[in-house]
């Protein structure tokens, strides 16, 4: 059982290395770098998870207009970073890439399903 475990893991490598040169595949890194060295957007996401925490905080200890203005906050700063274009454009570039994941994933099952098949008939 160890040679198939081995063959698998040398085939999984290929095809890992194989989708990491995909254009798509290096769009999604580019894009996902940026974001991440993205100053504006790194500020915006910490102080929508402390407007996050400070509304559930508010909410626990019964300070509901401190904890409706910490929502509207929150919202408000996930509406900045979702209408900002790198934002946009790496969620695009997150759902290329997922469905093409997908597509392998199907592609692999109905072979894998399709050999089966054909050796239980012979």
């Amino acid at each position: 059982m160890d040679i198939i475990d081995q063959e698998v893991a040398e085939k999984l490598k290929q095809l890992t290395d194989y989708l990491t040169e995909l254009d798509l595949v290096k769009n999604y890194r580019a894009i996902e770098y940026k974001i991440n060295q993205n100053r504006q957007i790194q500020q915006w996401t910490e102080d929508l998870e402390r407007a996050q925490k400070d509304a559930v905080l508010y909410q626990r200890i019964d300070k509901k207009a401190a904890a409706q203005l910490a929502n509207q906050q929150a919202d408000a700063l996930n509406d900045k970073i979702n209408q900002h274009p790198l934002v946009i454009a790496y969620r695009q570039e997150l759902k290329n890439v997922d469905d093409l994941l997908h597509y392998l994933t199907h592609r692999i099952e109905d072979e894998v399903n399709q050999s089966l098949e054909d050796n239980n008939f012979k």
